[in-house]
């Protein structure tokens, strides 16, 4: 379990997904029934743009955990880096609505308003990310990095969200300093 809370935090940082998947992958190879990893792994290497690779990761983690909307929103963002714009959103509409997940939601949330964003609906995107701050992802540093966001970078209302969430780092970091080095 260490292995993969390990590589849950350092995931959360996009360019880090290099260093991260090797370890993302021994966990599976030492435990390859464990929920966490196969839940995982499939959006580890869409941030390095190997959609096959992501896509044979979901295949797995289907067979381990059919059904699962986590996993609905990862297919939705594989389809969308693959230009098939209609279904992803489709996809992830679904995942939105089913929220059947063993995760906390703000995964299922980002990976769907990631789909959406590269949709180009930031009307669906926007709303997602407000709420996968309040319930337990105010990540600034996530959403300011994160590729598939880049088609709201310059939205009125993406950018008052962000402004929001880097005056929260801002006082995280005055009040726990060395944690977030």
């Amino acid at each position: 379990m260490q292995l993969t809370e390990t590589t849950r935090v350092q995931r959360a940082d996009g360019r880090r997904s290099i260093a991260v998947l090797p370890f993302q992958k021994r966990a599976l190879s030492l435990d390859p029934a464990s929920v966490w990893p196969n839940l995982f792994l499939p959006t580890i290497p869409l941030y390095l743009g190997r959609i096959g690779e992501a896509a044979e990761a979901l295949k797995s983690a289907r067979q381990m955990v059919p059904g699962e909307a986590t996993l609905t929103s990862v297919e939705g963002l594989i389809v969308a880096h693959e230009g098939d714009f209609g279904r992803a959103e489709q996809l992830a509409d679904t995942a939105v609505e089913n929220e059947n997940t063993l995760l906390h939601t703000h995964h299922l949330w980002h990976n769907a308003a990631s789909v959406y964003a590269l949709c180009g609906r930031p009307d669906k995107a926007v709303p997602l990310f407000h709420r996968c701050v309040e319930m337990g992802l105010p990540n600034y540093h996530l959403f300011g990095s994160d590729p598939h966001l880049r088609g709201l970078h310059n939205r009125p209302e993406f950018l008052e969200l962000m402004s929001g969430l880097r005056g929260t780092d801002e006082m995280h970091r005055r009040e726990f300093g060395s944690l977030f080095s």
